[in-house]
């Protein structure tokens, strides 16, 4: 399997990272719009809170149970829609549930509230944020709730996920192709250089590599093989030389020595004659040995 190029690894990892980054800036976009708008929420329930226990503050030891919800019945009329509230006393019977609480059918809070208890209940199908809370009046102890509902706040962060899903991959694909671009545009003189290095032989070791003012590594890259190049070359014209400065040294005591040994195989010869021959021929190829010998140092 042929491995991929620098560009295509480039741009994977590129995409890897951006993945990675835009990712996890997505979840934390997420997270952070949700807190906040729960933070806020939990803030206009804090408030609101507050001031009904305000206004239990102001009910004198006289009131009953009946006045008390009828108050708190005003007091809920106040907001647009009116409050989700509901009021208990300390055995768990009703003083007061608005409207919309009972259509809620909002339950109540496990056990004794310590300060503000906030939970969030999904009742019919409607997420509320409720938050609970003990009130001591003269004569009698009450446990407040009041509830928020959530069904448009779980909209909005549910068109922000899809956006955020359906955004990311497309910015990820923008992103690669530009990272592809930009490594392509990186590498062209790379690629480049591969032609001209491939276009160099034996017959043409004087060619080079243009060297772009870039001053990076791309520069420094092809000064360093242009600088080898010069190496190879006055290397290769060094064996050259001495290739010829070779032939020519040891073209003539080769001839001497077939030529002496072709006469004297030509016709028979004494003893003395063979002996004179082969002298002869000892002689060359001492001096060859030596002439080589000359050339190897």
């Amino acid at each position: 399997m042929r491995p991929a190029s620098i560009r295509a690894r480039l741009t994977l990892w590129y995409f890897a990272v951006q993945a990675v980054t835009f990712a996890a800036l997505g979840i934390g976009i997420f997270f952070a719009v949700r807190g906040t708008v729960h933070a806020a929420i939990d803030e206009d329930l804090r408030q609101r809170l507050q001031g009904i226990r305000r206004f239990m503050d102001r009910i004198g030891p006289t009131f009953s149970e009946e006045d008390l919800a009828y108050e708190l019945r005003e007091h809920s009329g106040l907001r647009p829609g009116g409050d989700l509230l509901q009021v208990s006393d300390a055995q768990g019977n009703w003083i007061f549930r608005s409207a919309s609480s009972r259509n809620y059918d909002i339950p109540k809070p496990g056990g004794a509230p310590a300060g503000l208890q906030y939970e969030t209940h999904v009742v019919r199908g409607i997420p509320l944020r409720i938050v609970s809370a003990k009130f001591g009046v003269p004569g009698n102890t009450y446990t407040v709730q009041l509830a928020a509902p959530l069904a448009q706040v779980s909209e909005v962060l549910q068109q922000l996920q899809w956006l955020l899903v359906l955004s990311i991959p497309a910015v990820l694909v923008l992103a690669s192709l530009g990272g592809y671009w930009m490594s392509r545009r990186a590498l062209a003189p790379v690629d480049a250089m591969t032609n001209t290095a491939r276009s160099i032989s034996e017959h043409s070791l004087s060619r080079r590599l243009a060297i772009l003012k870039t001053g990076d590594e791309l520069e420094r890259l092809a000064e360093t093989f242009n600088q080898m190049m010069d190496r190879l070359e006055r290397a290769f014209k060094r064996m050259t030389q001495f290739t010829a400065d070779a032939s020519h040294e040891l073209r003539t005591p080769t001839a001497l020595i077939r030529t002496t040994a072709e006469l004297s195989l030509r016709r028979d010869r004494d003893k003395a004659e063979y002996r004179e021959a082969l002298v002869q021929i000892l002689e060359e190829a001492e001096r060859t040995g030596l002439l080589i010998d000359n050339l190897m140092t």
